[in-house]
């Protein structure tokens, strides 16, 4: 119980798993590209999704990693 604990409280962090989904959605979208990333889910599952999902993975859910990320960073530099 204690190793589980001890890997909540380092290794699975908020800030940890934030910085891991933001360089994987960047990875994924940016530099693989969000149009074939688009592509691949129409192939796979026979039928375009919305272009609201294009959005979310180019604009939205960085942005939002990002505007999330700043609060708990600034509270850490005060506490240090």
């Amino acid at each position: 119980m204690y190793l589980f604990q001890l890997m909540d409280f380092y290794c699975a962090s908020g800030m940890s798993l934030l910085w891991c989904t933001f360089f994987q959605t960047i990875a994924i979208c940016w530099i693989y590209g969000a149009e074939k990333v688009y592509d691949n889910i129409h192939h796979m599952i026979g039928f375009r999704i919305s272009k609201l999902w294009y959005w979310c993975w180019m604009v939205i859910s960085p942005a939002f990693m990002v505007v999330s990320r700043g609060p708990g960073q600034r509270r850490s530099f005060a506490t240090s």
